[in-house]
């Protein structure tokens, strides 16, 4: 119910009472002016809170949605409401390069929410490398989000693409059961991956390549990547991941 004005509350609450009603009804019933009660009920109308339905074919009823209707409205406004808060969360740090001028970042930063996209984003990985394939974070976090497993068909084709193309990789990430059964495999799929006691991206995961870093949000209910192109920001992925490698 939030933005609307006091009459199209009013013209809602008595349509509730009523069940279904008409204009003149209305009218009576709210004592506002005819165009007043018109204009609530088209914007009723416009937010999907009530519906027309034909009497004939000069005259209209107005009805409001049943609460079990409203309430699913109301569930699924809160939810994309709560996509946007995550998917804005912790931007703060990316917003010197987002060009505001038109409003809309350029393509050297990008954010994209649900889980399509998040595993397109990653799956396609592989072909972006050039030379050498860069991870911190964790590996268990990511495969639940993507629903995969070390074993399963979408994670071999990842392994066997960047390995087909001769590209190595370093990765960072925490000792699990599933780092450790990757860390066995090292020398068979041109990795190295170490275990450091702290790493920066602990529930999240981070790949970083030579033209785009991928950060990528773990939230099985709301996952979401961040596509970073801008030269600064490259830079200071591959500075950070390299005095991170050197570290004890």
């Amino acid at each position: 119910m939030a933005d609307l004005s006091e009459g199209e509350v009013q013209v809602y609450l008595w349509l509730l009472k009523l069940r279904q009603s008409s204009i003149p009804e209305l009218r009576s019933k709210t004592r506002f002016p005819n165009i007043t009660v018109y204009r609530a009920v088209q914007r009723l109308i416009d937010r999907e809170l009530i519906e027309n339905v034909p009497v004939n074919g000069k005259q209209s009823l107005y009805k409001p949605l049943t609460l079990k209707r409203l309430i699913r409205k109301v569930s699924a406004q809160q939810m994309q409401l709560r996509r946007l808060e995550l998917a804005l969360m912790n931007l703060d740090s990316y917003l010197p390069f987002m060009d505001m001028e038109q409003g809309e970042a350029v393509e050297e930063v990008e954010v994209r929410l649900g889980k399509d996209a998040f595993k397109e984003e990653y799956l396609k990985f592989p072909e972006v490398l050039e030379n050498e394939y860069l991870h911190i974070g964790n590996l268990s976090n990511l495969w639940k989000t993507l629903g995969f497993t070390y074993e399963s068909p979408e994670e071999r084709g990842f392994i066997h693409r960047r390995c087909a193309r001769n590209l190595y990789a370093r990765v960072l990430d925490v000792p699990t059961e599933n780092s450790l059964k990757v860390q066995a495999n090292d020398s068979k799929e041109k990795r190295t991956l170490l275990f450091k006691k702290q790493i920066p991206i602990k529930e999240d995961f981070l790949l970083i390549g030579e033209k785009q870093v991928g950060h990528f949000i773990c939230n099985p209910d709301a996952p979401r990547v961040i596509i970073m192109k801008h030269p600064a920001l490259l830079a200071l992925h591959h500075d950070y991941f390299e005095k991170l490698w050197k570290s004890e």
